[in-house]
């Protein structure tokens, strides 16, 4: 079973799950958050970190929490359970030379 969204897809069977430079890494780090929440990938993996350590929403994390949040996701991409790619859905079509 595949879900696609235009930043996500998930493989329901093996849990890995696919995301793109584009989203995943802030645009912005000045504060030193590396990561966007506003990915999908990595909400998700948010939301979980908030449910797990009995966090409300509308708390949030502390630098401190931000900071593991961050390097459990850098984890999972060395690890390799979260996949981050180059290009988000662009397809490039290599031309054919007339010889071919």
């Amino acid at each position: 079973m595949m879900i696609k969204a235009t930043a996500l897809i998930i493989d329901m069977d093996s849990k890995i799950y696919t995301t793109y430079r584009e989203t995943i890494y802030h645009k912005d780090p000045r504060y030193g958050n590396i990561f966007n929440i506003n990915d999908p990938v990595v909400h998700m993996y948010y939301e979980r970190y908030l449910q797990e350590h009995g966090i409300p929403k509308y708390i949030g994390l502390s630098d401190r929490q931000r900071k593991n949040f961050e390097s459990e996701i850098q984890y999972k991409i060395n690890k390799g359970e979260i996949i981050v790619r180059r290009e988000c859905g662009s397809y490039v079509r290599k031309k054919r030379s007339r010889s071919e």
